[in-house]
């Protein structure tokens, strides 16, 4: 899956994006209905497509039930979004930020569509301290907490689920990230990029012990779990996908 970097991700981004349009195709996901995706055709994308997957539902709906609520920060085309709000189910929701501007329109798109199995609210925002200057291109910077009452106030109180990426940026996120934590104490999955280094992982993990929070390497296809991540062995993977359970 191509996605978009942390920088443009936050909204602190190289030029902007281009727009270059989706297509919407009904996707396979194993015993359950067809799911209707609007996949971006920006070259690169084109060349890895996304898709959905029905061992990675299923391995979600080990830690959510129907009628949860899920927030996915950086959210891109919206894979990872479909695939939550079918885990929980048209009762529950997927609240999901995007902060790249060519990007947005196949996540708004994605939206849209199957409506009649799941609820998906897509919002063009760069998630920002509040102290924290504007982003360019005219995208909007909010406080994550602040902006979550002030939209989606009646969601807030089954939020269980929260994704997000991790890299160069990822300090600044955490500091946006840390009211919301305290406040409603979600599961969080977090994609930790090649670019998080050494110090940066221990920050991670330092901020999570410091809330309470159990780190475990994360298996979207439901495989074993792996043993507790640490300082120690933070740096034997390019690329983690952990699971911090409160």
């Amino acid at each position: 899956m191509t996605s978009p970097s942390l920088l443009t991700r936050l909204g602190w981004s190289r030029p902007a994006t281009p727009v270059h349009g989706h297509e919407v195709v009904d996707v396979d996901v194993g015993d359950l209905d067809p799911v209707r995706l609007a996949r971006w055709l920006q070259p690169a994308a084109r060349r890895a497509p996304v898709g959905l997957d029905a061992a990675r539902v299923a391995a979600l709906r080990q830690h959510l039930a129907p009628g949860d609520v899920a927030l996915v920060i950086g959210a891109a085309e919206g894979a990872e979004a479909l695939e939550l709000g079918l885990a929980v189910g048209p009762s529950g929701a997927v609240v999901a930020l995007e902060a790249d501007q060519g990007v947005f329109p196949v996540l708004a798109a994605n939206g849209a569509l199957n409506r009649d199995r799941l609820r998906l609210f897509p919002h063009h925002v760069a998630v920002a301290r509040s102290d924290a200057p504007p982003p360019p291109h005219g995208v909007e910077a909010q406080p994550l907490l602040p902006f979550l009452e002030a939209r989606h106030a009646g969601l807030l109180g089954r939020l269980r689920w929260v994704s997000f990426h991790f890299d160069g940026l990822g300090p600044s996120l955490l500091e946006a990230l840390a009211p919301l934590v305290a406040a409603h104490r979600p599961l969080l999955r977090i994609s930790v990029g090649r670019g998080a280094r050494r110090s940066q992982r221990q920050a991670l993990l330092g901020f999570l012990g410091e809330r309470g929070y159990r780190v475990e390497r994360f298996h979207g296809d439901g495989g074993p779990r792996a043993r507790p991540l640490t300082p120690a062995n933070v740096m034997r993977w390019k690329r983690l996908e952990l699971l911090a359970r409160p």
